[in-house]
């Protein structure tokens, strides 16, 4: 169950309020492998607005940009259970900034967030920090860049198409460090727990009294025979 704030309830209760999706997604720089980020919405003109962080559920502002950067966002499935689901976010294929950010920077597994802000429609102000609906990884980005007509008649349309799988993703993926000693002592320099998981295989269990190893050979003793 979703908890809201005061003002929040208040202003649903009223039946006012407009909706505005905000969406972030960052991009690795080829150059430097540094990741960079682009934030945009739904609505006219750039805006500051104040988000909740999903790591430290503290408020912090980004500036989004709109006027048609960010067409639409699929409906997000509110469902339970660790599923990976997937989500497709449409972008302006006019725009330079989107432009920029598809084809300047590695965007495959830059992180994504979608937060749902609402506005007074009196004030035209965020009645609270926007709340996080969606934060995945860029699962695929498919831009479409549609022939010109030979005649000039008609006018092309084409897209930028990222599809956003969830964070439940991360649950799916295999560590090749989790038998590894070094990566253990990493987190913790004292944890030892893998010290001797090379060789522990190779280790000989004895039970009771006797210490030594049990021979292979078996020795019969010599037996006179008579005819």
């Amino acid at each position: 169950m979703r908890s809201l704030d005061s003002a929040t309830r208040a202003a649903l209760q009223s039946g006012r309020l407009v909706g505005r999706n905000f969406f972030r997604v960052g991009g690795k720089n080829r150059s430097t492998g540094v990741p960079e980020y682009l934030n945009l919405w739904n609505d006219v003109g750039v805006v500051d607005a104040p988000v909740t962080d999903v790591e430290t559920g503290t408020t912090v502002v980004y500036t989004f940009t709109g006027s048609g950067t960010l067409v639409s966002v699929d409906n997000v499935p509110l469902t339970m259970g660790v599923d990976v689901r997937m989500l497709k976010v449409a972008l302006s294929n006019i725009s330079a900034t989107v432009i920029n950010l598809v084809r300047g920077y590695d965007v495959k597994n830059g992180t994504a967030q979608i937060w749902r802000g609402l506005f007074d429609p009196e004030s035209r102000n965020l009645v609270a920090a926007a709340t996080s609906r969606f934060v995945g990884f860029v699962d695929k980005c498919v831009i479409n860049d549609p022939p010109i007509p030979l005649d000039g008649t008609g006018m092309p349309t084409g897209s930028v198409t990222l599809t956003i799988a969830s964070h439940t993703r991360e649950l799916t993926r295999a560590s090749t460090e989790k038998r590894s000693n070094e990566s253990q002592k990493r987190r913790a320099a004292n944890d030892l727990f893998y010290k001797d998981a090379g060789v522990v295989g190779s280790w000989q269990v004895f039970w009771g009294q006797e210490r030594a190893a049990p021979s292979q050979t078996v020795v019969v003793p010599p037996r006179n025979f008579y005819y």
